[in-house]
């Protein structure tokens, strides 16, 4: 008959063989990862001679049975290598593993294979064209892969490595047949003082899923930084000559359309540009800015946005719409300095091309009807090779 009691009692006993199980787990997976790395590496960048090894042990770890591992590990081993290394004074106990070592190298050795799989196919996920591009730019082989291919090989390869995990953690149920008090070793014992299996599998079995939902919704935490953490700009480098790619692109979302013509020093002035204008928008976002749906009152002068109404000292101040969308733009930037392609960009939507003397005629404007000093402008003033800057406390006077 199924106990309760048989759980409350031994639930404690069965739980103080965890941090075992846990340590062959993480031992297992830094030589795995390691191992499985190494093995990818050798596979991507065709190392001749080694990249036949490496594909015929991945086949070969693949095809074994962990239990069968266990056992040659711990009890094979010991008889191979007293005959290859052995001497006439020496036998098997010499060379015999410890339970833990013997656990460990064969989990490490099978799940390399799955793990350089994993990383493999990560790599390849990241479009071939993104690494000839960063090559044409001058970026080193450790640049690239810091910059571009981790930060998306990662994104990729990260539900597969998770997966991955969980079944080295299920496995690592096994190596109990091979004398090491894990999880099932304790149950056993205790299962066995008075023949409840039943309850002692059980227990096992509740705590192997809350540990391995506790790793995949950690992990899968991850997964989520990892895929929003880029806000940045998106440009295509493309082979695809064709007006429609393009407006497609750019419809979709991206920033910019390059064809792999394009000279490697145009391409990198268009990389640092769109890099640039990130950097701004990004320090634009975060710095504090005035509610724009609101009137902004500075001292004598109020903007009201709804009714598109300028006061000053009280007297309503004509202007035209694209002079209260100027003004209305710098208000919102108070304190801020805003060049001539900021301006046309917010206001038009178009670049500033350097001959452009629009915003110039538009601010001179704004400054007479906003009496401010022609000469020496206090109110909106110029920041010489920077822009206009609008100060919030120079409408007291």
């Amino acid at each position: 008959m199924f106990s309760l009691a048989f759980i409350r009692d031994n639930f404690t006993f069965i739980l103080s063989a965890l941090p075992v199980t846990l340590v062959i787990t993480l031992l297992s997976l830094l030589f795995s990862t390691l191992l499985g790395a190494a093995l990818a590496w050798v596979i991507i960048r065709q190392v001749p001679g080694v990249q036949w090894g490496a594909k015929v042990f991945l086949s070969f770890s693949r095809s074994v049975p962990v239990l069968v591992m266990l056992y040659f590990f711990f009890y094979v081993w010991p008889w191979i290598a007293a005959g290859l290394f052995g001497g006439p004074q020496d036998n098997m106990y010499h060379y015999k593993l410890s339970p833990l070592v013997a656990a460990v190298t064969a989990l490490s050795l099978i799940f390399s294979a799955y793990f350089a799989e994993t990383f493999r196919a990560g790599w390849n996920a990241v479009d071939k064209g993104q690494r000839e591009a960063a090559w044409s730019i001058g970026l080193s082989g450790f640049t690239q892969f810091r910059r571009i291919i981790f930060p998306q090989a990662a994104v990729s390869a990260l539900p597969n490595f998770t997966s991955v995990l969980i079944d080295l953690i299920k496995d690592t149920s096994l190596v109990y047949t091979i004398t090491v008090i894990d999880l099932m070793a304790k149950a056993n014992i205790a299962a066995a003082r008075g023949f409840h299996f039943v309850e002692a599998y059980c227990v096992v079995l509740v705590i192997y899923i809350v540990l391995c939902l506790a790793i995949a919704r950690a992990l899968r935490s991850v997964e989520r930084f990892l895929r929003a953490r880029w806000q940045g700009p998106i440009v295509l480098l493309t082979s695809l000559d064709s007006d429609m790619n393009h407006i497609l692109s750019l419809e979709m979302g991206a920033n910019d359309y390059i064809l792999k013509t394009t000279p490697p020093a145009v391409l990198l002035a268009r990389l640092r540009l769109h890099l640039r204008q990130h950097v701004t928008a990004f320090s634009d976002a975060s710095s504090p800015q005035l509610t724009p749906h609101k009137a902004l009152r500075f001292g004598t002068l109020s903007i009201d946005p709804v009714n598109r109404q300028v006061l000053l000292s009280g007297e309503q101040v004509a202007l035209s719409t694209a002079d209260f969308d100027l003004l209305w733009e710098l208000a919102t930037h108070a304190g801020q300095i805003m060049d001539r392609d900021a301006l046309l960009k917010n206001l038009r939507g178009v670049s500033y091309d350097g001959m452009d003397r629009s915003v110039d005629v538009a601010i001179s404007r704004l400054r007479k009807k906003l009496l401010d000093n022609a000469t020496e402008p206090f109110r909106i003033k110029t920041v010489r090779n920077k822009g206009y800057l609008f100060a919030p406390h120079a409408w007291d006077i």
